[in-house]
């Protein structure tokens, strides 16, 4: 049964009118302006590679223009192997590092996204939300288990710090906050310190996507976060990660964020529309693969699953 207290209702996403209010827009009718709106525009693209009844084209991709850069400093920390690292920036902020993380610290993320911080007491989930449990979901997953045939793909995500506003897309108050892992914390701040500004870690979103079956609206994140960068860390199945510039029916780009990949949202993207209209099976995009990190059951969750981790710094 749904809980009745208010204060936790924020929290629910299986709310379709909450889902309306915090992405801005009521869901589009056939009536809708934005059902008119032009081939290339961001919502119009978001609805293309959405779709269920064909498989879309991925070589229509409209890629951003990326610039490579340097890393600023060179940081001595276990969490980095900057072996054949490399930023792919663009002009307006949107800044993709690739092979920047050690195996240890994307498999220590992993374990303990999906294996601890779903289940700690200081942390909130979609099913404890709504008053079921979780425990068990993820202490009867096995390696050889089928997620679209396993209770554990209900999981949709787990906040920690101040937890997240749902239907206002804004952080919770500070007083309400609770502790924050100390990994993450260390990963923020190490982050920080190879790309040149200060971080503090105050909110976490972590999002759980079963491949092929799972996306995210076209929202942005620019009320209660504009102090520094949003900085995402992909683990397992490649997400379709959209962008736009101006409202939904103008300009959109699309981009694969891959296993390890760090995407940080800063400049003028910092307050962007942007979406996740697809995650891609590891068979569906036949080519991909991620070096395995000999937890079996977290490997095979990886293998038919996203796990986008989001840390977020807010206004005191």
């Amino acid at each position: 049964m749904m809980t009745l207290d208010p204060e936790r209702m924020f929290y629910n996403t299986g709310n379709s009118k909450n889902t309306e209010k915090r992405s801005g827009m009521c869901m589009a009718g056939k009536n809708s302006d934005l059902e008119n709106a032009p081939i290339n525009s961001l919502h119009a693209r978001f609805k293309y590679f959405k779709r269920k009844d064909i498989k879309p084209d991925f070589s229509k991709l409209n890629s951003p223009i990326f610039e490579e850069r340097s890393f600023l400093s060179n940081v001595d920390s276990w969490m980095i192997d900057s072996t054949g690292s490399k930023i792919l920036e663009t002009k307006t902020g949107l800044k993709i590092c690739k092979n920047l993380f050690s195996d240890e610290l994307l498999r220590r993320l992993g374990e303990e996204a999906l294996f601890e911080y779903t289940k700690t007491e200081v942390g909130r989930n979609n099913l404890i939300n709504v008053g079921r449990t979780l425990t068990d979901k993820i202490e009867q997953w096995t390696s050889d288990a089928i997620l679209k045939k396993n209770p554990l793909k209900e999981l949709r995500w787990v906040t920690l710090g101040r937890h997240h506003n749902w239907l206002e897309t804004i952080p919770g108050s500070a007083d309400k906050a609770s502790s924050i892992p100390v990994l993450l914390k260390e990963l923020g701040e190490c982050i920080g310190r190879v790309l040149g500004f200060s971080f503090r870690l105050d909110a976490s979103i972590i999002n759980f996507y079963p491949a092929n079956n799972s996306s995210i609206g076209i929202h942005r994140d620019d009320i209660d976060y504009q102090i520094a960068p949003i900085m995402t860390i992909s683990l397992g199945c490649s997400g379709l990660f959209q962008i736009g510039i101006g409202e939904r029916d103008q300009e959109g780009f699309e981009v694969f964020l891959e296993h390890g990949d760090l995407c940080i949202l800063d400049g003028a993207d910092r307050s962007a529309f942007h979406a996740v209209p697809r995650i891609i099976s590891f068979e569906e995009a036949n080519t991909e693969k991620f070096k395995l990190s000999g937890n079996n059951e977290l490997d095979s969750y990886l293998r038919q699953s996203r796990i986008n981790i989001s840390l977020r710094q807010c206004k005191s």
